[in-house]
């Protein structure tokens, strides 16, 4: 096996600031477990209805999936630095949601704030459904 270069381990580096939740195999809810298929049901059907823990265990379904979908696409793209910062902007929003989701006080205010997670995800070519 060959020697890394110190490049090489600066982008293996740069990784590391992709993944703030877990890294996952497979982030699809189905393959993840972080959501079971009743609670993906009664996201889709309840909305904002939907238990306040549900939205906020959505919202870190969503960050995780987005996260390891950032990842492996990097490394796809052979650790292309342009991908990275324009993924990173993308992510920083998500976090950003994801904290607020944490503090939300009502399911009608998380509901809207997850909304606009899937709604930044797709923008990026993520979809976490």
């Amino acid at each position: 096996m060959s020697e890394l270069s110190s490049e090489d381990l600066q982008k293996i580096g740069k990784a590391f600031d992709i993944i703030t939740t877990q890294i996952c195999e497979n982030p699809f809810w189905m393959y993840s477990l972080i959501l079971t298929r009743e609670e993906v049901l009664d996201f889709f059907e309840k909305r904002e209805k939907c238990d306040l823990e549900l939205l906020k265990r959505v919202s870190y379904y969503i960050l995780t999936y987005a996260e390891n979908t950032a990842l492996a696409c990097f490394i796809i793209n052979e650790f292309d630095s342009n991908y990275l910062k324009w993924m990173m902007e993308c992510l920083k929003k998500l976090r950003e949601l994801h904290n607020q989701i944490s503090k939300a006080k009502t399911p009608k205010e998380a509901y809207k704030m997850v909304c606009k997670m899937i709604h930044t995800c797709l923008e990026h070519g993520i979809d976490p459904f």
